[in-house]
């Protein structure tokens, strides 16, 4: 089911909040793999886990199907370089995991966008619409991003009970186009985003579409 050099994705809770890191197999035994520490794909940094943790990992195979199986710490060795030692589930234990199509919602939610390799200025603009999977960002036409490209999009979700979430979220463009004279539209793709915030982002929709239906009805 995994094979040596597949990339595997591991969430931990750290600080109340789920993070996701990533990793690499590195050997198959008959009943456990070794693997690489696990590192946080924006900082570059490893995680210190502790023998007997009980892990929850995810691949996508050849077949660019999503599979998850929990896995536990069980010992570490040195060839050459530091591994982790964990047990291998049988084969009936992996879960298929279904790509989840997200509702979108057209909301104008302000946002900041950044670029990861400075190849423009950050700038401040809305989107046309956004869903937990990914959004519509209006973009001036002065700023040249193309399809493929990764960016930093920084949202303020307004709650229904007056708070507001803040999410920094890695984003890859998958679409660009026309919007008027002034202004382009991209679609992105969110990237390794966190249990926690696609449920904010899940909420701020649902609750768009209450928003909408009320008033539609003439409750608001």
């Amino acid at each position: 089911m995994i094979k040596a050099g597949q990339q595997v994705t591991i969430e931990l809770k750290q600080l109340d909040q789920y993070e996701k890191y990533t990793s690499k197999i590195m050997d198959i035994k008959d009943q456990s793999f070794l693997m690489e520490y696990p590192v946080h794909p924006e900082t570059n940094k490893s995680i210190f886990i502790r023998n007997g943790e009980t892990l929850r990992l995810s691949f996508v195979n050849d077949q660019k199907e999503i599979y998850e199986f929990l896995s536990m710490v069980i010992g570490r060795v040195k060839n050459p370089i530091p591994l982790l030692q964990l047990t291998l589930p049988p084969r009936e234990e992996f879960r298929k995991i279904q790509r989840r199509e997200f509702v979108r919602v057209h909301r104008a939610v302000d946002v900041s966008v950044h670029s990861i390799h400075k190849e423009f200025q950050p700038f401040q603009t809305v989107t046309e619409d956004i869903s937990a999977g990914g959004a519509s960002l209006l973009v001036p036409k002065s700023i040249d991003i193309n399809i493929g490209q990764k960016i930093i999009v920084w949202f303020v979700l307004p709650r229904l009970n007056g708070e507001y979430h803040y999410l920094k979220l890695s984003s890859k463009v998958i679409r660009t186009g026309d919007w008027n004279e002034k202004r382009n539209v991209i679609s992105v793709q969110f990237l390794d985003k966190t249990i926690q915030e696609e449920q904010q982002l899940l909420q701020f929709c649902y609750e768009s579409q209450v928003i909408k239906k009320q008033k539609e009805t003439g409750i608001l």
